[in-house]
């Protein structure tokens, strides 16, 4: 099984030499739209994690963020994406800010979280890694650390960056996660 004609369309449609992540909007909300049923999730372009103003550190200027949620409970967060452009990904400081802006994101989205475990994607292109945060006991999976050190030290290796999401088993492993929050979404909604 494959993602639809649509997606597939959106992910040809652009190039891993592109340099701007805008280009590469189209097909994470196709992707997001195609796995999340549209009565039960609203799907979020930059969703305001927290009340910003123009310039303000911390504001989203730079990025996008998907941000699925129960649209019963619409300020219940359950999942999001974080996508940069695929030329930033040979750069070890480029992954750095990635993995410690999906930090940043955890932090502020576990003010009005109502899973036991959020998941975020940052995605390079196509290829993501997957993050998890754990609200029982406040813990971010994989550990996002900063290079405090003297030496150069690889803080966010190219190895978390280990599934291209077009390709089949990326396909599988991105809709296991999906599967895991619709469950949790279920669970901790019903009543």
């Amino acid at each position: 099984m494959s993602w639809s004609p649509k997606t597939l369309h959106l992910s040809r449609k652009v190039p891993d030499t592109q340099t701007n992540e805008n280009y590469f909007y189209p097909l994470w909300d196709s992707i997001l739209h195609e796995s999340f049923p549209e009565d039960d999730f609203a799907i979020c372009p930059q969703y305001p994690v927290r009340p910003a103003t123009a310039g303000r550190e911390g504001s989203i200027d730079f990025a996008v963020t998907y941000l699925v949620q129960d649209t019963a409970h619409d300020d219940s967060p359950v999942f999001f994406v974080e996508v940069k452009p695929p030329t930033d990904f040979r750069y070890p400081s480029m992954r750095a800010m990635a993995a410690q802006q999906i930090k940043a994101r955890f932090e502020d989205l576990s003010v009005t979280l109502a899973i036991p475990k959020l998941y975020g994607i940052s995605a390079f292109g196509r290829d993501v890694a997957y993050f998890s945060y754990d609200a029982t006991i406040m813990r971010v999976d994989p550990f996002v650390d900063r290079n405090t050190s003297e030496y150069l030290r690889d803080v966010a290796p190219v190895t978390w960056w280990d599934t291209n999401v077009i390709e089949d088993n990326g396909r599988t492993k991105f809709l296991q996660i999906v599967g895991e929050v619709k469950n949790m979404t279920r669970l901790s909604f019903s009543s």
